[in-house]
């Protein structure tokens, strides 16, 4: 998996309940925290590490966009 897909993957797993507007402030702010896990941790350890928080993750977004 590269980076292009491993941001599509993790963009789909945050962005559920479509409270991220793709070109909106948050959702490219979300989107580049996910670019900078996966150039730290690598495609797949960055994939793990948001489906292993993911419920945090999404209540957080949640809030966010309340």
């Amino acid at each position: 998996m590269n980076h292009l897909q491993a941001i599509a993957h993790a963009m789909a797993l945050l962005n559920k309940k479509r409270l991220l507007k793709p070109g909106s402030k948050e959702y490219k702010i979300v989107k580049k925290v996910v670019s900078d896990k996966i150039d730290r941790f690598g495609p797949e350890g960055a994939l793990a590490e948001i489906k292993r928080n993911l419920p945090h993750l999404l209540d957080q977004i949640y809030r966010k966009s309340m």
